[in-house]
């Protein structure tokens, strides 16, 4: 479907299009624009406006100090008090805690180390059996993933034929874009490139 389906070319045309017919020309041109008025505007009253002056500028550190002046006679001064000096809490040092860890981690897999071998000797000599409702909950949960991943998969197909279709349409366009371009310059020239 194009754009301007009356500009659309047979398919039995050479590739050449036939000249439009000229435009039929205007026989009085009017040129002449209304006159323009000629009265005077009436002078601007200069001396009527007041003389501006600049604002004083101040720092804002200056500022602050003149607005809080009023509020320090208001607040009374504070006795002096005797308070001992605290001391620096000592905190172990970043190497120290580093080593804690690791000894803590060492002590962690000898534990564990000593609970495997414990159980090396242990071989199964009958099956293992499951709870018939543990059975039936596996055997759903998988049937949900099973059909979870298919949706997942005919989304993704899906998307796929989107992205396809999409490249075909905008391809389609990119061309009937250029047609459209060709068709507006030939009009072009055949308009305004005559000479007379």
């Amino acid at each position: 479907m194009g754009l301007f389906p009356f500009l659309k070319r047979n398919k039995d045309d050479s590739g050449e299009l036939e000249a439009p017919p000229a435009p039929p020309m205007l026989e009085e041109v009017t040129t002449e624009l209304p006159p323009f008025p000629t009265e005077e505007l009436p002078p601007f009253p200069s001396e009527a406006l007041p003389e501006l002056q600049p604002p004083k500028l101040q720092s804002p550190k200056l500022a602050i100090q003149e607005a809080l002046k009023p509020l320090e006679m208001l607040i009374p001064e504070a006795p002096a008090l005797d308070l001992p000096k605290l001391e620096k809490p000592a905190f172990p040092k970043p190497s120290q805690l580093v080593l804690e860890g690791e000894e803590l981690e060492r002590d962690a897999v000898r534990k564990e180390m000593k609970f495997v071998k414990a159980r090396d000797h242990l071989v199964v000599q009958k099956p293992v059996f499951v709870e018939g409702l543990q059975y039936r909950k596996m055997l759903t949960d998988i049937t949900y993933l099973r059909t979870m991943l298919q949706e997942g998969e005919e989304h993704l197909a899906h998307w796929d034929h989107v992205e396809t279709s999409k490249d075909t349409h905008f391809e389609h366009m990119r061309v009937t874009i250029e047609q459209v371009q060709r068709k507006l310059l030939y009009m072009d020239k055949s308009l305004f490139d005559k000479t007379f």
